[in-house]
Order: structure tokens, then sequence, then C-alpha cells
């Protein structure tokens, strides 16, 4: 990647909202803007910060960027991270809540388990998901381009 990645498409699975969002070539999210629940959040990383404005609140946390239900979010840390095969890492990420776009700070392991396959552990919870970037890519419902 030297450019960039950029996604811009529906927000949720079921099509509702939309979700505008654009890293550059270090994997740091350069722009988010997301409509949905009434509302519309936008934010970005700044240094070691993630700032957002949602309605007329402000926020800002140490944080290495944003997650939600959208994969596009799983792309933009993956291309963050940049972990070799078999390295993992903790990062502490701002959730973007469904459906109000409410903003929680979230801990997660990552762990690289293959070429293009990722394991996202909740410290929270324990919950674990498996994630393949190329994949969810392929199948997103919006538009995602190197940019």
């Amino acid at each position: 990647m030297s450019a960039g990645w950029a996604y811009d498409g529906p927000r949720t699975e079921d099509g509702t909202g939309r979700l505008q969002l654009r890293v550059d070539a270090a994997g740091v999210t350069t722009r988010l803007h997301v409509e949905g629940g009434g509302w519309v959040l936008r934010g970005g990383c700044v240094g070691g910060s993630v700032l957002w404005r949602r309605g007329d609140e402000e926020g800002e946390a140490v944080a290495l960027g944003f997650t939600g239900t959208s994969p596009a979010y799983d792309v933009a840390v993956a291309l963050r991270l940049r972990l070799g095969v078999g390295e993992h890492r903790r990062v502490r990420l701002v959730e973007v809540t469904d459906p109000v776009l409410a903003l929680r700070l979230v801990d997660r392991q990552w762990s690289r388990t293959g070429s293009a396959r990722w394991v996202v552990d909740d410290l929270a919870t324990g919950e674990r998901r498996e994630v393949d970037p190329d994949t969810v890519v392929a199948g997103m419902g919006g538009s995602a381009s190197s940019v």
C-alpha cells in the first residue's frame, strides 16, 4: 500500500447509514464520516490520539483508531498494525456503537495467524473472532479502493 486506502458505503450489513473511512499510507485514519440513527460522526487520528465530533459533542482519547460493526474498521486496523505472521498486539480502540453512533473505549488483542488471517480477542468479554481483510474487502457492499 503506497498511498492509502478508502471505503465509502453502507455502515451496516442491513444497509442502514453510511460510512466513509480513509487511511493514509501508514494506516492512520485521516477521515471518518459516519451517518446513522439520526446522528453524524466525524473523526480521525492525530499523533497518538483519536479525535471525534458527534453532534455538538467533541471527544479525544489515546487510542490506535476506530472500530465498529462495519468490516471497514477491521481493514483499517489491520493496515495500521502491520503485524507479521505469528505477531500480536494489544490495542485500545474507540468503538462506534449501533444504532446512535455512541463512542466507547475498548481493548482488543490482534494476532496475525496467516498471510491474510487475523484473530481479534475482546479483552473485556473474552469474545474471539477471525478477520480476513482480503475477503472483507472483496465482499463489502461499498467502494473500497487504494488512494
